[in-house]
């Protein structure tokens, strides 16, 4: 991520050099021109922050919080552990948070933040994620919701702009063989 940002700022600073060389001038003169684009560099890098594994703490399969701040992982859904429909879904809902707790210590971890998909006006409140704010998390540049989801520990789970589609139940036979089948296929 940041080697893209850092690659458009050069580019930028390069344009802003050619309009200078060739006479075509900004509007704005050059050091404001440069200030604004390294302002703008520092705001998108800061998007996606690197973060120690001390830094993260799992909450359940698919919540974290750092800093104080919980964020709520987007793009796939764990079981619940606190709030589990049936003894299974709390089972595997554990072992999503376990598995979870174990990519966040391997390390190599990038949090970005990203819109959550509420009703506008709602976002940071218990209205829109239960207050929560939405990003993703990569561990060694894998997504953590790819990995839980190829070992049957979490299902996909993508939102519209403004809404999320229902979620699946863990406590159907249909999902407790599709678990299993992909726990197995984890193993092999």
């Amino acid at each position: 991520m940041r080697t893209r940002t850092l690659r458009s700022f050069l580019r930028l600073e390069q344009r802003l050099q050619w309009r200078a060389e060739t006479g075509f001038r900004a509007k704005l003169p050059p050091m404001i021109g440069r200030f604004v684009l390294a302002l703008a560099f520092v705001a998108s890098v800061a998007n996606a922050s690197p973060l120690d594994p001390g830094q993260v703490e799992v909450l359940d399969g698919d919540t974290i919080r750092v800093a104080g701040e919980t964020f709520r992982l987007v793009g796939f859904d764990a079981p619940e552990t606190y709030r589990a429909r049936c003894t299974s879904e709390r089972e595997l809902g554990n072992r999503a948070t376990f598995r979870l707790r174990q990519l966040v210590a391997g390390g190599g971890l990038d949090l970005e933040r990203v819109v959550c998909s509420c009703r506008p006006g709602t976002e940071g409140t218990p209205r829109c994620n239960y207050g929560r704010s939405c990003a993703t998390l990569t561990s060694r540049g894998r997504d953590v919701g790819v990995a839980l989801i190829a070992e049957g520990l979490a299902h996909p789970f993508v939102c519209g702009r403004t809404s999320c589609p229902s979620r699946k139940s863990w406590c159907t036979f249909e999902a407790l063989s599709d678990v299993r089948d992909a726990t197995k296929q984890s193993h092999l």
